[in-house]
């Protein structure tokens, strides 16, 4: 008997641990916003920067959903090529947007989309800045959604 007790007090503790809170998820986006940034200014060294600081997070403060997050950050980290980065990125991003997906932060963001890529990310900016094509085509894309 204490036995099970043991191992359903030690299963509820990992629980606990390991469910996103409101600030986990608003501090994993602001770190998600940096790496946004880098690569809409075409800096792949500031990106592997950014994305080496939101990894060190992740792995400092597990939570549900955060694991398939590390492997997008860890490889946008260890990319030189800014290509390959926008790549992962777009991975990042579509994670990003199912794990916030009818989650309430209390965090204003927008859901914009790529219409040459065809993929979405989360933007602090109301005013289109494209990650996936940097100055090249920096006005980019829309506006599809939001968060709260």
């Amino acid at each position: 008997m204490k036995k099970i007790f043991l191992l359903a007090f030690s299963a509820l503790i990992g629980f606990q641990a390991n469910a996103q809170t409101k600030e986990e998820l608003t501090s994993s986006l602001h770190k998600y916003y940096s790496i946004k940034d880098a690569l809409i200014s075409d800096n792949a060294k500031e990106a592997s920067k950014q994305a080496e600081i939101f990894s060190t997070y992740l792995r400092s403060n597990p939570y549900t959903g955060s694991a398939d997050l590390l492997t997008q950050v860890q490889k946008i980290g260890s990319a030189k090529d800014i290509a390959k980065q926008r790549e992962f990125f777009a991975l990042l991003s579509a994670q990003m947007i199912a794990l916030l997906d009818k989650q309430t932060i209390g965090e204003l963001g927008y859901i914009q989309f790529c219409p040459m890529k065809k993929a979405e990310w989360i933007s602090n900016d109301k005013n289109i800045k494209n990650p996936y094509y940097g100055k090249s085509m920096l006005t980019c894309g829309k506006t599809t959604d939001s968060l709260k």
